[in-house]
């Protein structure tokens, strides 16, 4: 009897036969099988035109022996998830999002210029590059994709240098910080560290030419990076846990702007040789 990863691929054959489809690429690991309610597939289906709601029920049915739910358009037109249809496969969700291949490589291209850098909601549009560059192609009718990640192979100077300029100045803020080790309001403080956070990891991502794909796996990716400050996870963990507890708050901040002033050092010196 056929697992849920066979059954995946069957899906990804039958979607591949629709008009208008020229590539599927599956992200994460491709051997991995998800495991139900802790795992998904997530497969970007690129498009010449995206086939109607109509065809792609006609599509899924033709093995509907192998779903037992179907949810049509959870997101339908998505900037970020394009059109999207969920099939339950073995108690794994397995979602098809469909694109216009042009409307990608245009939302590609407008993060690589530097002008979509900031989160747009919970979404990282440098995320958007990191997914394009290791997504695992199964389908490639046009070339599409492959080509998708031949672009991203090298990490853009351009978008280096804007990341750079757009977060590792701003992420020590004195005056909020002050406020912080002041007030010992840790609902405050959340929000203040979080933000200087979220600064230092794109900082050091694109110090290392990385895209940042989000805030997942973050002690693997900085474990690997070469340019970093000492220690640099096992320090932001303890910067971290003492920042949640209101009498630990400035000790948090004092190991916190350790890190911050080694990475700018870092940042600086790697800025000025490449001058």
């Amino acid at each position: 009897m056929a697992g849920v990863a066979e059954k995946k691929d069957i899906f990804v054959k039958e979607v591949a036969t629709m008009e208008g489809v020229e590539a599927i690429g599956q992200t994460g690991d491709p051997d991995e099988v998800p495991i139900p309610g802790f795992g998904d597939y997530d497969l970007f289906v690129l498009c010449s035109k995206i086939p109607s709601m109509e065809e792609r029920i006609s599509c899924y049915n033709r093995q509907e022996e192998l779903f037992t739910e179907l949810n049509m358009e959870v997101c339908k037109a998505d900037i970020h998830w394009g059109t999207g249809d969920i099939l339950l496969i073995d108690g794994v969700e397995t979602m098809f999002m469909y694109f216009l291949a042009e409307e990608m490589r245009d939302y590609i291209n407008s993060v690589v210029d530097g002008s979509r850098i900031s989160p747009e909601g919970e979404f990282y549009p440098l995320g958007r590059l990191s997914t394009m560059r290791n997504i695992n192609v199964l389908v490639d009718k046009t070339g599409v994709l492959e080509a998708m990640k031949e672009e991203l192979t090298e990490y853009p100077e351009r978008l280096r240098k804007a990341v750079l300029n757009a977060s590792y100045p701003y992420i020590w803020d004195e005056e909020n910080v002050g406020r912080a080790v002041l007030r010992k309001d840790i609902v405050f403080n959340h929000h203040v560290f979080q933000h200087s956070l979220d600064l230092f990891l794109q900082t050091l991502y694109a110090l290392n030419k990385v895209y940042f794909p989000s805030w997942k796996r973050i002690e693997q990716y900085i474990h690997s990076f070469p340019l970093k400050p000492r220690d640099c996870y096992s320090r932001m963990q303890k910067a971290i846990a003492l920042s949640v507890c209101a009498e630990t708050i400035e000790e948090s901040y004092a190991i916190w702007r350790e890190l911050v002033e080694e990475l700018k050092e870092i940042v600086e010196e790697k800025e000025i040789n490449n001058q």
